[in-house]
């Protein structure tokens, strides 16, 4: 190739046109640059985000809240959009039976307490027998079973939240009567987080993503911004139907512009390599 150059450039009646030629086929025998040659590059294509997938946010601590007893709604105590903290009270149902129950189990206990220590010395003594002895002590347990269950009653008067969240739903009515076998809903408490987004992968992908990986979270109202997410959930199994497997991104915190249930796009970070051991999650 040097040689045709230089021949080229002897002879001046060739002109650029010429050079131009000879320049040209010296380029077209050169080695192209291997595409690892540069590791920024190389990195930014391991690390690089999936095309978008629709999905939208939720949580998993949603739930309806039922009476555990029958009885009449008594109380109201918090109403749509009140937080609440885990084991607060939401609503009363009526107390005055389970009440009376829990103060003719605790008579009925002290009773049985008060024969026992009348009957263990006389036991010592020989005056009564060893078998009197253990029924008394039999009567004392099951008063106390008795209690427990009473006040256990008691307690399922009151609707409590689950866990810590807010009030999004309030379909308790003064005066209601609810019933505790129909699970009719009084409230629907929605914890506040975390947030999640789920979608289908195909399967070609899903050795390219992996528990603990990034993803980037967008809101259809507001693409512009973008949030950060992990990945915390790759599916083992793949859907033959669909030829796809749920993939589960979380993000680390909720702010006020992300609710669950608003539309968002989730786009992953997309590996080169196989997600060896990446398949579990929460």
């Amino acid at each position: 190739m040097r040689i045709g150059m230089r021949s080229a450039l002897a002879a001046g009646g060739a002109g650029r046109r010429g050079l131009a030629i000879v320049l040209a086929g010296f380029l077209a025998v050169m080695p192209p640059v291997p595409a690892s040659a540069s590791p920024v590059d190389a990195a930014a294509a391991e690390s690089s985000l999936s095309d978008p997938f629709p999905s939208s946010l939720y949580v998993e601590r949603d739930v309806k809240v039922a009476a555990r007893r029958s009885g009449v709604i008594e109380k109201v105590l918090v109403d749509r959009g009140q937080s609440v903290r885990a084991g607060q009270a939401l609503a009363m149902l009526e107390t005055d039976l389970a009440t009376h129950e829990v103060e003719l189990a605790q008579e009925e206990l002290r009773l049985a307490e008060t024969e026992l220590q009348r009957v263990a010395p006389l036991a010592s003594s020989g005056i009564v027998s060893q078998q009197e002895l253990q029924q008394k002590q039999i009567d004392r347990d099951l008063a106390k079973t008795r209690l427990a269950r009473e006040k256990a009653m008691l307690d399922r008067c009151t609707v409590q939240a689950p866990f810590a969240g807010v009030v999004a739903e309030r379909w308790a009515v003064l005066g209601e009567r609810v019933q505790e076998d129909d699970n009719t809903p009084l409230f629907r408490v929605v914890a506040s987080g975390p947030l999640r987004a789920r979608v289908d992968l195909p399967e070609a992908m899903l050795a390219r993503v992996a528990v603990g990986g990034r993803a980037a979270v967008t809101l259809d109202r507001d693409p512009g911004t973008v949030h950060s997410a992990r990945v915390v959930f790759v599916s083992p199994s793949v859907d033959a139907a669909s030829g796809t497997a749920p993939v589960i991104v979380e993000l680390p915190a909720a702010g006020p512009a992300l609710r669950p249930g608003s539309a968002v796009t989730v786009r992953l970070a997309l590996g080169t390599g196989t997600a060896a051991g990446g398949r579990s999650g929460r």
